[in-house]
């Protein structure tokens, strides 16, 4: 009994599991129908059991009663399954509504077999129409709806074609075209259903799954509406306040410095191009941070954007830190020959307007023999110490860097020879004291070359040679010399 039964749940197209389980529910779903219609096979099997107290309608008028009594439970319990996400009775569902609608036919044929042609036509009629409710309750299993119509309405068409009167016989003949329509609109319905559900499912996975992705994405990732208001927004990714996005205008979050690049990028973006913006804020523990923002006109007439913002934070970091080698010594971290060359250019322009300064060129006497007899890790800490004690020795605006080795070149205000001799001094004096290091007292001796703009020179090439020149001087006269 169970595998004719369980052939009824089924259908010859495949079905996804979660899509079968929702179909099959409908056994226990709309309870409304199923309480109409069993107070209406009760009232009408009792309304034959008065017009004829016979056993025939007797026993009809029982089994509706017990069928009654035995369904309501199965439904109630079935249901409460569902909802707890167990599995409910579906073979024993299946079976009591098979026996009822078994019982429904019973009936009709008895009236018609009757010849009470009044009752005929009540019981026939509410026949039609419990048809109706099974296949309303059981569309999802059109099987276990076909059967259920042939046993309500075969018997009736039996009926007719063994009644006393002649023209009854038509019932016989509407009734299979009736059942066919009947059956193929079920099927075909079905179908629908499943390729409907089928599609939903599908289109959840793919949510969910796009959802995941987004989620587990490092990018931060935003949905604005039309008015560049937040909808969707990754990993509860926070505002620069600390607040959730969601809710908030777009733009208006934006750094005030970057709002008319930040309309551009959202007017790019509604005209269906793809836009581009790099800006940065300072979040929520007081980090500045840089984004690559890509905005996108989502395709769907909706009119809304999609924008991605990748935390390009590191790559700006290590870009600064680049600029910065390239433009400073690494082990004094004093600005390079390139910023003292860039430098020169400024004040010889400086100079045409009237201003004046002076090159210093500083190199440490005698090195190498420190780097040699003491060790390179000697060297490296009297070139440390030489470079913040030349730079303690400047003015406001003046300019010191390590040209190369020992090396270094001053570039300061200087309207004349005498600003250039106090300049020497003030080196002098920070250099006047030894520094100890590894139990050795080591002395910062330097001999110093000058040159004035514009004096010495137009060129920045003249102006380092004159300052060479006066350096290579003050080493020939006895070393520590200005």
């Amino acid at each position: 009994m169970a595998r004719p039964v369980s052939w009824l749940l089924t259908t010859r197209d495949s079905v996804p599991d979660g899509v079968r389980a929702q179909l099959e529910s409908g056994l226990f779903a709309s309870l409304p129908i199923f309480i109409g219609g069993v107070l209406n096979s009760i009232t009408i099997a009792a309304l034959g059991a008065w017009r004829h107290p016979s056993a025939a309608f007797g026993l009809w008028l029982a089994i509706e009663i017990a069928l009654a009594a035995a369904r309501l439970p199965v439904i109630v319990h079935g249901r409460r399954a569902i909802a707890l996400g167990r599995r409910p009775p579906l073979l024993l569902a299946a079976t009591l509504a098979c026996a009822w609608a078994a019982s429904v036919g019973f009936g009709a044929f008895i009236s018609l077999m009757s010849g009470d042609w009044v009752l005929a036509t009540i019981v026939c009629l509410s026949a039609a129409a419990m048809v109706s409710g099974i296949c309303l309750r059981n569309f999802g299993t059109p099987r276990l709806a076909a059967a259920m119509t042939l046993l309500s309405l075969v018997p009736c068409a039996i009926g007719g074609a063994l009644a006393s009167e002649p023209l009854m016989a038509v019932i016989s003949l509407q009734l299979p075209i009736f059942m066919a329509t009947i059956f193929a609109s079920a099927f075909s319905l079905h179908r629908l259903l499943v390729s409907r559900m089928t599609a939903l499912g599908d289109l959840e996975k793919s949510e969910f799954f796009n959802r995941t992705i987004l989620e587990s994405s490092p990018d931060a990732t935003f949905i604005l509406d039309p008015q560049f208001n937040v909808v969707f927004c990754n990993r509860a990714r926070t505002a620069p306040e600390g607040t959730s996005m969601v809710g908030s205008n777009w733009l208006a979050a934006a750094p005030p410095e970057d709002r008319e690049a930040a309309q551009r990028l959202l007017d790019t973006a509604l005209a269906g191009k793809k836009a581009n913006l790099v800006t940065g804020y300072t979040d929520a523990i007081g980090v500045h941070r840089w984004y690559d923002i890509v905005a996108n006109l989502i395709n769907d007439g909706s009119g809304r954007i999609l924008m991605v913002a990748r935390d390009i934070t590191h790559q700006k970091l290590s870009e600064e830190q680049a600029l910065w080698m390239a433009r400073h010594d690494p082990l004094t971290r004093l600005p390079n020959r390139t910023v003292l060359q860039d430098q020169l250019d400024v004040r010889l322009t400086q100079s045409c307007d009237g201003g004046s300064s002076a090159l210093l060129i500083v190199d440490v006497d005698h090195f190498k023999a420190i780097n040699d007899t003491l060790g390179h890790d000697a060297g490296d800490a009297l070139l440390s110490i030489f470079a913040a004690r030349l730079r303690s020795s400047l003015g406001e605006g003046d300019l010191v860097a390590r040209t190369g080795g020992d090396e270094f070149a001053l570039l300061v205000s200087a309207r004349s020879e005498a600003d250039v001799v106090a300049a020497g001094e003030r080196v002098y004096a920070a250099l006047a004291q030894p520094f100890l290091h590894d139990g050795r007292m080591i002395q910062c001796g330097a001999s110093i070359g000058a040159s004035l703009l514009p004096r010495d020179g137009a060129t920045r090439s003249e102006i380092l040679k004159a300052a060479d020149i006066a350096l290579y001087a003050a080493k020939a006269g006895g070393r520590a010399q200005l």
